[in-house]
């Protein structure tokens, strides 16, 4: 039911007693009834050349009950013509009084007779109210039946007997054709349409699971009787949880809600009864899905004269050790003294164990979690609707939330912009640290009505979006994307999408869904988009779904059907849809609808699941095996919707060398991320390649996987382990161990060979070496050059299969340099900053100078066969080096790093050992280096040989890490040293020093619709050349699209790429650039309208062929795209500067860039410049048509 509004009757008037005495004049004398035909009737008190005045109006509606709807909020509205004596306080009363079918001097009251007469609405503070509207709240009693209602308006002073001094009344429109009907005496009331969740609309919220517990009203309000709580499993099996008598005159859509906490403990709050109260009660989780009842708290709220109507709570972890609810009430109109729309913090301690008190704070929400907007008229109400409120959390365990709320500036019945509020928890749960409020900006706006809704998704600590049902032809459900970051009090709207525009056939009209609780949305964030249920225009039991893609902007247009009900539930109406509140978890989506035929009322449920297709599987590798056993192919089900689960598979396995299929399971049925290949399905001494694909829970199918690669052999079979797959990253060494692995034999020699692919020219082969080594060191391997390792392993003369593994060795490379993206919204661009790390870095260790007199972190091996000390007789530079004295007649004696503080290092990476050196007496000294893995045990050690003299020299040798390298101990070692000393200083292991630097570094971007998308290299596009350690600013990035940036380092005959950096930028309005200075030239335009359009037109020609009754049409390869743009230019100081500037890039003649935020990326010329000038400034329109560049992005 839409909010009605009954005008008042004709036969309204005044009446006017005066009297020499005050007394006289209160009892009614001389009254006069000046009758109903005039446009002004009196209220108040009046002393005038000792005469004095009173005067009372009577008013009357005739209001006409519905058995189909709840009423939910009711007020009488008055016009206040003007008002004397504003320095008087008084109110004004509306008393019920029936006096009769015309208005006579008869029905003059007394103030004993006032006092005696029921007061049902009141106006505070009246001698203010101007010229303006007044509304007095009414008990619903009044408008819970047919009835016709009479009122006597009086002013607070008469009934009290307060003589006046001079003049003090308010003179009100009355219901006369002669006012208008905005002037007229109104009774106005909105109610909601009886239905199953006419109480309980925001009642349903997921598990951290993702499985949903709801509650169920027994009867529709306002005697619902008895409330149940339900929790329903992934399968749709609902178990009632609980069942709680509830308290007569219950109204509102959300007077009652449920919410959860982190542990899946549950609260319900809701309407109390009497004036400013809650309820709260938790639910506490048990073993499996029980939860045990609490005790019932009452929470008394900011004083106001009326039962709250409408309740919305956010849990949050801060505040004692259960956290704190936020919630923001709102009551039934009453008087405008008071707090309408009060906040209270209540504390979840004190609801699960009694634990201190219920409220941690409380308050007036308006100003602060409401906009405290001005009031339409002298007096409005925030919102008195019982729905179009709601308060979330912006993610688990965050601090911050949102609100949205209707405010006193807008009047029942109509739409208007939207309180929209963040707020920030203190750590105590106790009050805000930071708030922030403002009224939407952009149209599209929610009816104030009590069969309205509204929706706030969250998405993350800075983004939410909302949904609100327009009536406007052209918005209807508008889904807004929108920003609000750290504590700033800007609201950014990132997208705006009106469905109403969008050609959703099966969509009903804006003004049906303005009014209408029969549809919801939520917010998947697997596929960052909102989904919008509805039902079918045509087929009304007909539920559907759409959706808006959030990081494009763009509404999907698709048409989902998720159930019809047409079937079993032909007769019914479906008067309303619920979804859950808060952030979603999992993929299901469980929809409570209301059904009714005549005074029966249905609550049934469907399950709808938002799901996106498996990924691609990723493989483990299979070393080879012999056949005629079984084998065990594995892999690892991927899917980017959170908890989704593997129901079958299917494997193929191909011959390699002649391309045929060897093997098909077809569809399996099965969760196991495993498939066992039985002995003798395959035939030995072959080479196979083998794949798989994936179905998710919703038995939709996936990707096949990538290739993996295996052999057969029944003679023992041989497989490389390390490296553990072809071309594996960051292999910075021409030195590479590789290892390996023998089944179904023992072997007794190995052979390892290293074969260039590009020409097979074999780079080395160490024949059939003796030994059960299986692992060998290949060197000298060129860089940037692909060779296959191949390791054959033999037993008795007997050889297995080979295992081979590519790889391609990049030492000449530089070094991959770092990159960043930062998003910069308020110049429309993002910074993308470059560090390329220097090649030769001290690798961390003990000090290698000694400067500080000592050898702390160093000691002597082996086994301490000599001293290491510092040396001030001496030294390279300083004061100080390293001395090494044999004891004893050792083979060998050396210095190195104490196991605390060795060097830490990166497998295959390759260092530099450097070190001057001087010698007692000229000979051989070892520069080593000593690998360890994490668990610190010796993994091997590298070494080289040079020739210390009698005087300072530097000697230096490069290394690589072997795999699993983590730590390095590094130094000299004497050999056969005798009596001889070693004196070093400046040792110190560094990065390799052989590493070119790059003269340049290429920004290469592409775009990303998930974060863990995986993009191949030919899909980034070079967008800048720039210098080593510089930056770039992408003024080519659309916003709400995400990007993925690779800095590529560029070096004489080598690159490096540096690992991604992804960012996504949002901004407002049109911003125009010219692409030779975007730094230099590009302009804000932010009252760009939303109402833009593009249009495009492919090149073809139609042609009639003889024998052909249509048609053949003929395409080219041009195009022709265009783009209306209007941007309005408010008046003010800038005004003339912007419209100039407009001026300026239609005379420019030369292309420009011009963006926008729904994701518009042009470069294109611009024509057809116009400016129309408007009260309100300028508006300027003009056409960008897209042209041909070699400027890169511009992708629209």
């Amino acid at each position: 039911m839409t909010t009605t509004l009954v005008l008042g009757h004709s036969s309204d008037g005044y009446l006017e007693s005066s009297s020499t005495t005050y007394a006289t004049a209160l009892a009614g004398a001389n009254l006069i009834a000046p009758g109903s035909t005039l446009p002004l009737m009196f209220v108040g008190q009046s002393l005038g050349s000792g005469v004095r005045y009173v005067w009372q109006s009577f008013v009357r509606v005739d209001w006409v009950g519905s058995t189909t709807a709840t009423p939910v909020a009711a007020y009488v509205r008055l016009t206040n013509n003007a008002a004397a004596g504003t320095n008087v306080t008084r109110d004004l009363e509306l008393r019920e009084y029936n006096w009769g079918t015309s208005l006579t001097t008869g029905n003059w009251r007394t103030p004993a007779q006032l006092a005696a007469l029921t007061l049902r609405g009141r106006v505070a503070g009246a001698q203010q109210a101007g010229s303006l509207v007044v509304r007095a709240g009414l008990d619903l009693d009044q408008v819970e039946s047919t009835a016709t209602r009479r009122y006597v308006v009086c002013s607070s002073r008469n009934r009290n007997q307060q003589a006046p001094s001079g003049t003090e009344w308010n003179n009100l429109r009355q219901s006369i054709t002669g006012n208008t009907a905005a002037q007229r005496v109104a009774l106005l009331v909105t109610a909601t349409t009886r239905h199953v969740m006419d109480l309980t609309l925001a009642a349903q919220v997921q598990l951290s699971d993702g499985t949903h517990v709801y509650l169920e009203q027994l009867n529709p309000g306002p005697e619902m009787g008895q409330y149940r709580v339900w929790h329903a499993d992934s399968a749709g099996n609902a178990t009632m949880v609980a069942a709680i008598n509830a308290a007569a005159d219950r109204r509102g859509a959300q007077s009652h809600t449920l919410t959860r906490d982190a542990d899946d403990n549950l609260y319900v709050i809701n309407q109390a009864t009497g004036n400013h109260r809650i309820n709260a009660r938790a639910l506490i989780k048990g073993a499996g899905y029980t939860w045990s009842l609490g005790t019932q708290r009452t929470g008394v709220l900011p004083v106001y004269d009326a039962p709250v109507n409408n309740v919305s709570a956010a849990w949050h972890p801060q505040g004692g050790a259960a956290g704190t609810l936020v919630v923001v009430a709102a009551h039934r109109p009453g008087p405008n003294t008071g707090t309408q729309m009060p906040y209270a913090l209540l504390s979840c301690d004190h609801l699960l164990t009694g634990a201190g008190t219920l409220l941690r704070g409380s308050g007036d929400a308006e100003g602060r979690l409401i906009a405290g907007s001005a009031p339409d008229g002298f007096n409005n109400y925030a919102n008195e609707t019982g729905s179009l409120l709601e308060v979330v959390a912006a993610g688990p365990g965050s601090a911050r939330g949102w609100v949205m709320s209707t405010a006193q500036h807008q009047v029942l019945g109509t739409a208007a912009r939207q309180s929209l509020a963040r707020y920030v928890l203190n750590a105590a749960g106790d009050g805000f640290s930071s708030m922030a409020r403002t009224t939407d900006s952009v149209s599209g706006f929610s009816v104030k009505d009590a069969d309205a809704k509204s929706r706030v998704l969250p998405i993350s600590e800075s983004q939410f979006v909302t949904v609100n049902a327009s009536s406007t032809s052209s918005a209807g459900l508008t889904v807004k994307h929108r920003q609000n970051t750290g504590t700033s009090s800007e609201f950014v709207v990132l997208a705006d999408v009106r469905l109403a525009a969008e050609g959703i056939a099966s969509m009903p009209a804006a003004g049906t869904l303005a009014t209408s609780p029969a549809w919801d949305a939520v917010y998947d964030p697997a596929g960052h988009r909102v989904w919008v249920y509805y039902t079918d225009a045509s087929a009304p039991l007909r539920i559907m779904r759409t959706h808006v893609n959030l990081a494009t902007g763009q509404a999907g247009r698709d048409e989902v059907e998720v159930t019809d009900l047409s079937g079993m539930w032909a007769g019914y109406t479906l008067r309303s849809i619920r979804v859950h509140r808060g952030s979603m978890v999992g993929q299901q989506v469980r929809l409570g609808i209301g059904l009714q035929t005549g005074a029966s009322h249905t609550l049934i449920h469907a399950d709808d699941w938002l799901n996106l297709p498996p990924e691609q599987p990723l493989l483990s590798p299979v070393a080879n095996f012999d056949a005629t056993g079984a084998v065990t192919l594995r892999w690892q089900f991927r899917d980017p919707n959170p908890g989704d689960a593997q129901s079958a598979y299917r494997i193929e396995i191909w011959d390699d060398e002649s391309d045929t299929l060897a093997l098909d399971t077809g569809k399996v049925a099965s969760g196991a991320e495993e498939h066992v290949v039985a002995g003798g399905t395959l035939p030995n001494d072959a080479a196979y390649r083998w794949r798989a694909r994936t179905w998710d829970a919703l038995d939709v199918e996936g990707p096949w996987s990538e290739h993996g690669f295996f052999a057969t052999s029944a003679s023992g079979n041989t497989t490389i382990v390390f490296p553990a797959a072809d071309n594996p990253a960051g292999l910075a060494t021409g030195d590479v161990v590789v290892q390996w692995t023998v089944s179904g034999a023992t072997q007794d020699h190995y052979r390892v060979r290293a074969v260039r692919t590009a020409d097979e020219v074999v780079h080395s082969d160490t024949g059939w070496v003796p030994g059960t080594a299986t692992t060998y060191l290949v060197t000298g391997l060129a860089s940037e050059v692909e060779y296959r390792l191949e390791v054959t392993a033999r037993a008795s003369g007997v050889p297995s299969s080979t295992g081979t593994r590519l790889v391609t060795p990049d030492y000449t490379s530089p070094m991959e340099p770092v990159v960043t993206a930062v998003a910069v919204p308020g110049e429309a661009h993002i910074r993308i900053e470059v560090a390329n790390p220097t090649p030769g870095e001290i690798v961390s260790g003990p000090d290698g100078t000694f400067e500080d007199g000592t050898t702390t972190g160093w000691q002597v091996v082996p086994g301490g066969a000599g001293t290491f000390v510092a040396d001030d007789g001496t030294a390279w530079v300083g004061d100080y080096s390293g001395l090494l004295t044999p004891v004893g007649s050792p083979a060998t004696v050396g210095v190195r790093p104490e196991e605390g503080v060795r060097a830490q290092v990166t497998g295959n990476h390759r260092y530099t050992l450097s070190s001057r050196l001087w010698r007692s007496a000229s000979g051989s000294v070892r520069l080593a280096v000593d690998w360890y893995d994490d668990d610190g045990v010796l993994i091997s050690s590298s070494h080289a040989d040079v020739t210390a003299d009698t005087e300072w020299e530097l000697h230096e040798a490069t290394f690589s890490a072997p795999p699993g390298a983590v730590r390095a101990g590094y130094g000299p070692t004497l050999l056969t040293p005798g009596t001889a000393t070693l004196n070093l200083d400046a040792l110190v292991l560094r990065t390799a020093t052989d590493v070119p630097q790059p003269g340049e570094v290429a920004i290469l971007r592409t775009t990303i619709d998930r974060a863990d998308e995986e993009v191949p290299l030919d899909r980034y596009e070079q967008i800048a050349v720039i210098g080593p350690d510089s930056s770039h600013r992408d003024y080519l990035a659309a916003s709400g699209r995400t990007y993925r940036y690779i800095a590529r380092a560029l070096a004489t005959g080598a690159t490096a790429d540096s690992a991604p950096a992804q960012a996504r930028v949002d901004y407002l309005g049109v911003w125009i650039h010219d692409p030779r200075n975007p730094e230099g030239t590009i302009r804000h335009y932010l009252h760009g309208r939303a109402q833009r359009s593009d249009t495009q037109q492919i090149a073809q020609e139609q042609r009639h062929y003889a024998g052909r009754h249509l048609p053949v049409t003929h395409f080219g390869e041009h195009a022709e795209e265009e783009w209306q743009i209007t941007i309005d230019v408010p008046e003010g100081p800038t005004r003339e500067e912007t419209t100039r500037s407009l001026r300026a890039w239609h005379r420019l003649r030369l292309p420009v860039v011009v963006r926008d935020n729904r994701s518009r990326v042009w470069i294109s010329t611009l024509s057809g410049f116009g400016v129309s000038d408007e009260v309100w400034g300028d508006q300027v329109s003009m056409t960008a048509t897209r042209v041909d560049a070699d400027t890169p992005g511009g992708e629209g």
